[in-house]
């Protein structure tokens, strides 16, 4: 009988992407403070990141795939102009090759060059054989 192999699970490190007027919208519902952005990132970024790592959870329960977020945090934001800034998320995230590549990649979710970045680890096991003796 053969033994099927489960699918290897790799972890990659991404970038995401949010426009500030949009994260703010999320990070303040009531549209009070929306200038407030710059301010909340620069000095409780945590909060921002976990408000994003709750929206991100829910996108891919929705897309029903097997990817854990290991880490996402606030990198830096391009502008503090809330009408064009952009803020940029690292993240860290583990899962099959083939579930990755449906959030990660050109035009998804997160920012993810296949061809050029490098996959930070591959989990597997190993085996290890002791050497033969001469």
């Amino acid at each position: 009988m053969q033994k099927i192999e489960k699918p290897k699970k790799i972890i990659i490190n991404a970038e995401l992407t949010v426009p500030l007027g949009e994260l703010a919208t999320y990070t303040f519902p009531k549209k009070e403070g929306l200038l407030d952005i710059v301010e909340l990132l620069d000095k409780k970024p945590y909060i921002v990141n976990c408000i994003i790592e709750k929206i991100v959870r829910g996108i891919i329960k929705k897309k029903k795939l097997d990817v854990k977020i290991k880490k996402l945090e606030y990198n830096y934001s391009d502008s503090n102009n809330i009408d064009f800034g952009v803020a940029y998320f690292k993240a860290n995230l583990k899962g099959t090759e083939k579930n990755l590549k449906r959030i990660a990649g050109e035009n998804r979710i997160f920012f993810f060059d296949w061809e050029e970045n490098i996959i930070i680890k591959s989990i597997e096991t190993l085996s290890i054989e002791k050497p033969k003796n001469i």
